[in-house]
């Protein structure tokens, strides 16, 4: 595994880095309640998202001011939510709250004050562990699951007009917990790798199954893609540097991956002040310029980064928290970045 060269970097410390943005934000703690995971999207079609949210009991779906829409029993422990193609996707499976949870793969409509369910996969799984749900090219959502103690399965699932789901296999690889699509190409991420105590990696699987390693430190947590500066070049972006011993050997990077020349290379965005991880990374257009930010959530703080010149700068939203969300609210230009967490808010660009 090539280590990366500490190229161009923005030292952007927990309260400090670059220019501060004027934020807008808003306490939304009293309706977020102990939501564990949050999305935010369009469900009515109407250009004005709607905000989903899952806990151990139920799964709400409510509107910008935290009015309830609909909600539902809690079918699992939550483990992925996202909302695409009009829907709430939901990956449920074994958690503190839910010993014994059978994992449940889900899509739910909004029909008038009701979430209607179709099951996409119901695995049968002694490990009932969901890593990833991910919308894909040509209609389809891309699902992942662990198949057994260590292999993670994907396939990408279609809905027919009837309402019924079909998957088709893409890949069975051992560790793999993030997905991410650069265009029409599939990037995955890595914690760990073929065998125990190996570091994990990220890298570009093709159709034919062969891959083109994506550089990195380490084992990769998540990934994410987009493009930061409007030329329409393929980009991804890993929280990488896990160990196994992550308490004194992990350390929360936040990775730039190009992969517009003949191999992709990479360059730090951040090492994390304090942090092991940035568990989750997403990538979207926050100030409406058509050039994406993005947001990590780590396990100390929410940061938010932006291209500046050829590298970038970064900021501390909050956090600790337990999910972020991101899209537009209301018709608004740009997105608001939705924090759960012990003090949940909404924020956004000024």
């Amino acid at each position: 595994m090539r280590r990366l060269a500490l190229a161009v970097v923005v030292a952007c410390q927990q309260n400090g880095g670059g220019e501060a943005t004027q934020l807008a934000r808003r306490d939304v703690t009293s309706w977020v309640g102990g939501a564990e995971r949050a999305a935010i999207g369009d469900l009515t079609g109407d250009g004005k998202a709607e905000i989903a949210l899952a806990d151990a009991n139920r799964l709400r779906v409510v509107d910008s001011t935290g009015r309830e829409l609909a909600s539902i029993d809690a079918l699992a422990g939550i483990q992925v939510l996202e909302i695409a193609r009009g829907l709430v996707l939901a990956g449920w499976g074994e958690s503190r709250a839910h010993r014994g949870a059978h994992a449940r793969i889900s899509a739910y409509r909004l029909d008038g004050a009701k979430l209607i369910e179709s099951v996409i996969a119901e695995p049968e799984t002694a490990r009932a562990e969901v890593t990833a749900i991910v919308p894909a090219p040509d209609g389809a959502v891309l699902v992942a699951y662990y198949d057994s103690k260590y292999i993670v399965h994907s396939a990408l699932a279609r809905q027919a007009p009837g309402g019924a789901w079909t998957l088709t296999d893409v890949a069975s690889i051992r560790m793999a917990v993030g997905y991410a699509y650069a265009g029409r190409e599939l990037a995955v991420a890595r914690v760990y790798g073929d065998d125990l105590h190996v570091d994990g990696d990220a890298f570009i699987l093709h159709a034919d199954g062969t891959r083109a390693a994506i550089p990195t430190t380490r084992g990769a947590r998540a990934i994410a893609a987009g493009d930061s500066d409007g030329d329409g070049k393929p980009e991804l972006f890993l929280a990488d540097g896990w160990h196994e011993n992550y308490a004194q050997l992990a350390r929360g990077l936040v990775t730039w991956a190009h992969l517009d020349g003949s191999a992709p290379h990479a360059e730090l965005i951040e090492d994390l002040a304090g942090e092991y991880t940035a568990g989750k990374l997403v990538a979207a257009d926050l100030d409406g310029d058509g050039k994406v930010e993005l947001v990590s959530n780590g396990n100390k703080y929410v940061r938010v980064f932006k291209r500046s010149g050829a590298g970038w700068t970064g900021e501390t939203l909050g956090g600790p928290a337990r999910d972020v969300a991101v899209g537009a609210l209301d018709g608004e230009r740009g997105a608001s970045i939705l924090i759960v967490g012990d003090k949940s808010e909404l924020v956004r660009a000024k």
